[in-house]
């Protein structure tokens, strides 16, 4: 699929989820969700994580379209992957979520939220 809108609206058909659930999983507008699936607007690269994340597919294929729908999110990937590219200048723990922060030529974030079982093992190793 060529589109984000195409891609994120085939993902919402095959989990059985509706545009107003979407929303409300990921802390959106119904109007921000009808403007991506009709191709008005496209999310901010946090808000496609949220999306990602929600909808189990890997944000490759939904950003890009990379990749096969039946990849799923796979957190460490992606903050290994966005570390990676993104190149933050800082980097911290808050509410079980990690967000990378990009400080010149704008501000720019990326936010990931972590499982329980995640946000433990990275405390863990902070420790040691």
């Amino acid at each position: 699929m060529k589109h984000f809108k195409d891609r994120i609206k085939y993902a919402l058909e095959k989990r059985g989820i509706t545009p107003v659930e979407i929303a409300e999983m990921v802390g959106k507008s119904r109007y921000a969700i009808h403007k991506y699936l009709s191709g008005k607007s496209a999310p901010t690269p946090s808000s496609t994580v949220s999306l990602a994340e929600k909808l189990n597919v890997s944000y490759d294929w939904l950003r890009l379209g990379e990749g096969s729908f039946d990849d799923p999110f796979d957190s460490k990937k992606f903050y290994d992957d966005a570390y990676r590219t993104f190149e933050p200048r800082e980097i911290y723990i808050k509410k079980q979520k990690i967000v990378l922060r990009k400080m010149h030529s704008g501000a720019a974030s990326i936010t990931l939220n972590l499982t329980p079982e995640e946000y433990s093992d990275l405390m863990i190793q902070a420790i040691k």
